[in-house]
């Protein structure tokens, strides 16, 4: 008996969730289809206006022939971008604003340029070729002796003994005292 009404009010409670489901689902896919359709009586309402305003201004007939002949089939525009605000003010801004993007990219380049020519000026000094080539020097003899070290079984652990591993690896500089990572006394 008490199995039977546990099996009931969870049956219920079940067929209530899912129904309550459809029901919201229902509501709101009609009202994101009735927003869309508002959207689309706007745009219309907008675009009409927009051709009343230009055979008032004088724009000829021909921009209205370019924009929708017969031939064509009408879209409706992307609801995320912001073509559909696009008139002759908002594209003279528009090509303003890429003007003088394409004005700060060349005087960037030309920045850069300069930066670029002193850097080399810079590195083209006496002193710092000496340390640049100090330093390479030791890049190399750093590399060979690692390389050495790493290949001889006293280095790499296989002799047994530990400590001695630990103190050429440390003498070659090979150990970060600040990462113990074993990754550095493999091949």
């Amino acid at each position: 008996m008490i199995g039977g009404s546990i099996f009931f009010l969870l049956y219920m409670m079940c067929v209530t969730f899912i129904l309550v489901n459809l029901l919201v689902a229902v509501i709101s896919t009609n009202l994101q289809m009735l927003m869309a359709i508002e959207d689309e009586e706007k745009a219309k309402k907008e675009s009409t206006q927009s051709t009343q305003a230009q055979e008032q201004a004088g724009v000829g007939q021909q921009e209205e022939e370019v924009r929708e002949p017969e031939t064509t089939q009408r879209q409706t525009p992307h609801k995320h971008r912001r073509l559909p605000n696009l008139n002759h003010k908002t594209l003279a801004a528009l090509k303003q604003h890429v003007e003088d993007r394409k004005r700060n990219m060349r005087e960037y380049y030309a920045i850069r340029a300069e930066l670029n020519r002193i850097v080399a000026e810079v590195k083209a000094l006496p002193i710092n070729q000496k340390k640049v080539e100090e330093r390479e020097m030791g890049l190399q003899r750093a590399a060979a002796l690692r390389h050495n070290l790493l290949h001889n079984d006293v280095a790499t652990g296989r002799s047994g003994d530990m400590l001695s591993t630990l103190l050429t690896l440390d003498a070659a500089n090979v150990t970060d005292l600040g990462a113990a990572s074993p990754s550095v006394y493999t091949r």
